[in-house]
């Protein structure tokens, strides 16, 4: 399992540390848990895009890695504030999160960017659903 996401002693130095080398797509990364914990699929696709990261790509710069850690924070404390991301029926001792109402990315294939207005696409990564603007996210 990989460090916590707001440990005060894990920065993006150290995050950048964990991923390089390693020859599996960021996004599969992210999924096994070793890189970071907690990041499953839905702020996988949401912490990458806010970074401006190709979910496909395989290795990034350092100054990349620190943008992309304050992502995946962003993303994080966005969702927690919210209650989490409610689809279906999961709720918290509060009721339904409202999360999903603020998604930019996830889910939203077939739709337009709401950064740029190209298409979001959708592709599978390591069986896994991913959207993406092919604009905004490079590699």
């Amino acid at each position: 399992m990989g460090p916590e996401p707001f440990d005060l002693n894990f920065d993006g130095l150290k995050f950048w540390g964990l991923m390089k080398g390693r020859s599996q797509k960021i996004k599969t990364q992210f999924l096994s848990q070793r890189l970071i914990a907690g990041v499953g699929n839905i702020y996988a696709d949401e912490a990458l895009f806010l970074a401006g990261v190709d979910p496909a790509t395989r290795s990034i710069s350092r100054s990349r890695a620190v943008e992309l850690l304050e992502s995946i924070r962003s993303v994080l404390k966005g969702a927690i504030e919210r209650g989490g991301t409610t689809f279906r029926d999961y709720r918290n001792l509060e009721g339904a999160g409202s999360n999903q109402k603020f998604l930019l990315c996830y889910g939203r294939h077939g739709e337009p960017c709401r950064n740029c207005g190209a298409m979001m696409l959708r592709k599978i990564v390591d069986a896994r659903s991913t959207t993406w603007c092919s604009h905004c996210q490079k590699r």
